[in-house]
């Protein structure tokens, strides 16, 4: 909820290359508040960056996720950054930990 449009975009490919599904609402600057309850009913959980949301519609988005049962965590800002560390965190014990890759004795500028 909230948010910048050139952040939201770049969230959601990131969402869906990871075979997830993101649905963003402005929290009522374009997208009406009303339809913010009806999106939040299906979530497993909500985001809103503390940078880019009024109060009233982070207020009203704690209500309606207590009410649905829905997670809500705030991001620090409203970039990729902040939201990609949020998920890592949320879902630390799921990533699969990377085998180290041997460090390349190729010199890229000599060769």
């Amino acid at each position: 909820v909230g948010g910048r449009p050139g952040s939201n975009h770049a969230l959601r490919r990131w969402v869906e290359s990871a075979g997830g599904e993101l649905t963003v609402h402005d929290g009522g600057v374009e997208d009406r508040k009303g339809l913010l309850a009806a999106a939040l009913a299906n979530a497993d959980l909500a985001v809103f960056p503390v940078d880019c949301i009024d109060h009233d519609s982070m207020s009203t988005l704690k209500r309606v996720c207590e009410r649905h049962q829905v997670a809500w965590h705030p991001l620090r800002t409203a970039s990729l950054a902040s939201f990609v560390e949020l998920m890592v965190r949320l879902h630390a014990n799921a990533t699969p930990t990377l085998a180290a890759v041997p460090v390349s004795r190729f010199c890229l500028r000599h060769g």
